[in-house]
């Protein structure tokens, strides 16, 4: 497990993404909001219908914009228009960009709770991302039992309010992050009961780095496949990139 990730920094424009590179981009999805329209001309006949099921027209927006905002992302990356990029799904539902499209191999996730959203890019190895509103109303000691380790278990049922919230978030984040990136889905819960340092995995070594954003109600972070990785975390803010 590496240090936290705590500073985020503002650019002018989409860095180049070295080969070593891991880029991790960190927006709220209400300071976007202005931009709906052109996020949603942007999106794929498939997202279109996967935002027009869902009920809440909140859930819908901010479907819209995290996939907008990831197809505008790629587009830099890739120097192509957010509308052209042909983003494909596993069947554990990961999304990725097909060979044809990208002699890069840029490989990427994005992970969005209520108003933040968070984005992984990088070369040549996998990524998983994941945030999460931090809720005060659920049985944290209950989902460890089932979900987590016995030590982690152990670690939760000893702690009592703020700090077993806080706790409970970090280790599903983590987990949900290593999921994502491996691609296995709820497949590789067993696998992924308890998350170490130099976690071993289809023949990588995994990383896992906790984000701290600065909304302080959310967890998150992101798990690669390379613990030389070189992390730079991102602001994607619509007055400094127009977007």
């Amino acid at each position: 497990m590496r240090n936290a990730v705590t500073d985020w920094r503002e650019v002018g424009a989409v860095p180049r993404l070295d080969n070593n590179a891991l880029h991790i981009w960190c927006a709220l999805a209400s300071e976007h909001a202005p931009a709906l329209p052109h996020f949603t001309r942007s999106l794929s006949i498939d997202e279109l219908q996967r935002a027009g099921r869902m009920r809440m027209p909140k859930l819908q927006e901010r479907y819209i914009i995290s996939r907008g905002l990831l197809r505008w992302l790629l587009g830099n990356y890739l120097d192509c228009t957010p509308e052209s990029i042909p983003i494909a799904c596993t069947l554990q539902g990961k999304p990725y960009l097909p060979a044809s499209c990208s002699t890069a191999q840029l490989h990427f996730n994005l992970s969005h709770s209520r108003d933040a959203i968070l984005f992984a890019v990088r070369r040549g190895e996998p990524v998983g991302i994941d945030v999460e509103y931090m809720r005060d109303n659920l049985d944290f000691v209950s989902l460890a039992k089932r979900f987590f380790s016995e030590q982690e278990y152990r670690d939760i049922n000893s702690l009592a309010g703020l700090k077993q919230k806080n706790a409970f978030y970090t280790h599903w984040t983590r987990k949900e992050a290593y999921l994502k990136a491996t691609g296995k889905g709820l497949a590789g819960l067993k696998e992924a009961a308890s998350l170490e340092h130099g976690l071993l995995s289809a023949g990588k070594h995994w990383t896992i780095i906790d984000l701290r954003i600065s909304e302080p109600s959310y967890a998150g972070a992101v798990a690669c496949a390379d613990v030389s990785a070189q992390i730079d975390p991102l602001l994607l803010t619509p007055d400094v990139h127009g977007i």
